[in-house]
């Protein structure tokens, strides 16, 4: 497999193997991608499951049976398993405790209450199943001092903050954790909560001219809660003014895409299969989807190039974690956590403690 490089002509790529547990490479029927409208109720597989009705019908539960066909390792349990769709997490919460589904994932308003609404029948990720940053507009000058970010980001007590968020642990690298070549406190003292350190390097950068703009997503009901947050610690900790701006998410977006957005807010990534590379590229490489900072470092681009270029895991490795030692000098994201997925299950499931919970929480979390 090839990563297009930015004059698009093919180069190696050594995390081929890893992608392959990406969803998206998942090898498809020629009939699927003839009609794929067809192939939604009609789906042709090759694994352990198979539909029990010859067709499955928008709005109804999807019900699989064992599959006699299916020649793999992992040979099928249940004799059947039926998907229902629920739109509304608390109402799947809801139903669970009321018997009705066998498994859920705890939405967010449930996180303080899941424990005693449920002893003995949750399972919490081992490993983050994403990470989320404070974002930089890196176009505007007023954050252009390396100094001035690492002031902002040492001002902010991680430890709170996660327990702010609920099952989370506070970020201290840029890359999230279990995954090979992830390195604990990898952004050291730039990501060490130290108000005195903080004020001498916002000192050393010249102040801040404020007051400091937090966007926050209107979408979510704990946006303006994050925001206040964090701005309280920068305002104590730092003595700057702080303003909070709340819009739909779909606005703040646009806002950066065009590079208006002149302010701090809350960027989330979670990587698409198991490789330290895909926390790298798509948020901090200059060409990166998801490189919502703008952020751009030609010295961090030749660093994953060559760590894609190798041939041994091992120095594929070493490159990348180079390549994220340059990201903790710019600092143009600030990590502050890495959320973790809990998930219940009744007592017809047996759970398991996979470091991929977070990955593939039907297929690593439980057996029946």
């Amino acid at each position: 497999m090839t990563r297009p490089s930015p004059s698009s002509s093919p180069e190696p790529f050594s995390q081929f193997g890893l992608t392959l547990q990406y969803l998206g490479a998942a090898p498809m029927a020629a009939k699927a991608r003839k009609d794929p409208e067809a192939y939604n109720h009609k789906p042709i597989g090759m694994g352990a499951y198979k539909l029990k009705d010859t067709e499955w019908k928008t709005g109804t539960d999807l019900v699989l049976t064992k599959s006699p066909t299916y020649k793999g390792p992992f040979a099928p349990e249940a004799d059947e398993v039926t998907f229902r769709f629920i739109a509304n997490g608390e109402t799947a919460y809801n139903d669970f405790l009321a018997g009705n589904v066998d498994f859920v994932q705890v939405p967010s308003s449930k996180i303080s209450s899941y424990e005693q609404d449920a002893p003995g029948q949750s399972i919490v990720s081992r490993n983050a199943g994403a990470i989320f940053y404070l974002s930089y507009p890196m176009w505007d000058k007023a954050f252009a001092n390396a100094d001035l970010r690492k002031a902002f980001s040492m001002a902010i007590n991680r430890d709170t903050f996660a327990k702010l968020v609920g099952i989370a642990d506070p970020a201290t690298s840029f890359i999230q954790s279990g995954l090979d070549g992830a390195r604990k406190d990898s952004c050291g003292a730039a990501c060490t909560y130290d108000p005195a350190a903080a004020k001498a390097a916002l000192q050393k950068a010249g102040g801040f001219d404020g007051p400091l703009k937090l966007y926050y997503s209107t979408d979510a009901s704990t946006g303006q809660v994050y925001a206040e947050a964090l701005g309280n610690m920068l305002r104590q900790n730092l003595g700057i003014k702080v303003s909070y701006i709340g819009k739909a998410g779909s606005e703040i977006g646009e806002l950066a895409d065009t590079k208006k957005l002149d302010g701090l807010r809350i960027t989330g990534w979670g990587y698409d299969y198991p490789s330290i590379e895909d926390d790298l590229t798509p948020v901090l490489a200059c060409q990166g989807d998801a490189n919502f900072a703008g952020y751009c470092s030609e010295k961090l681009d030749k660093l994953i190039a060559e760590g894609n270029k190798e041939s041994d895991p091992a120095a594929a490795v070493a490159k990348y974690q180079a390549a994220e030692d340059v990201a903790v000098a710019d600092l143009p994201l600030v990590p502050l956590y890495m959320s973790k997925d809990v998930n219940l299950h009744s007592a017809k499931i047996k759970p398991q403690d996979s470091e991929y919970t977070g990955v593939s929480p039907l297929y690593s979390t439980f057996t029946s």
